[in-house]
């Protein structure tokens, strides 16, 4: 049995980060996961995909998801962005809400990111085990709901069900 491909779009506007580029070693590694980056123009975060909400936390710092297809992303709003406790977050969701592409998830005020001398840049990380991550994009910068990702899951061994 194999699982479906999964299209994720652009779940902010504005310029693309490569994933080892961000500001934040943990991300920049991969150890969380493969993904990619957007330095967001406003404070509008959106879901990518069909999804249930895993992990909404009050500090609206970032947000976990399942898509529909079993697997399940992290978007991390900014760098070190925890350390605000919440200041400039206006969280839209809670755990075990189902959301639909371009569903608000979280409104940020950018500038209380900067002012706190924080990166704004927001990574996407596919925590799942997947065959593959394509990028979908053809330019430096992107709207929502524009193409972002193509995931490729890993196939299930029938026997394993």
């Amino acid at each position: 049995m194999s699982i479906a491909q999964l299209e994720l779009t652009a779940f902010a506007s504005g310029a693309l980060l490569p994933i080892d580029a961000v500001p934040d070693p943990v991300f920049a590694s991969g150890k969380l996961g493969s993904g990619i980056a957007i330095i967001p123009e406003d404070g509008k975060v959106v879901a990518p995909c069909d999804a249930t909400v895993l992990l909404a936390p009050s500090s609206g710092h970032a947000i976990g998801l399942r898509c529909e297809n079993g697997i399940d992303i992290l978007i991390h709003i900014g760098i070190d962005t925890v350390n605000l406790g919440g200041k400039g977050f206006t969280t839209h969701v809670q755990a075990k809400q189902k959301v639909h592409a371009g569903d608000p998830l979280v409104d940020v005020d950018l500038e209380v990111i900067a002012n706190a001398g924080y990166s704004a840049a927001t990574p996407i990380v596919v925590t799942s085990k997947i065959s593959a991550i394509e990028e979908q994009t053809s330019g430096d910068t992107v709207n929502i709901g524009d193409p972002l990702l193509r995931l490729i899951p890993v196939k299930r061994d029938a026997a394993a069900r």
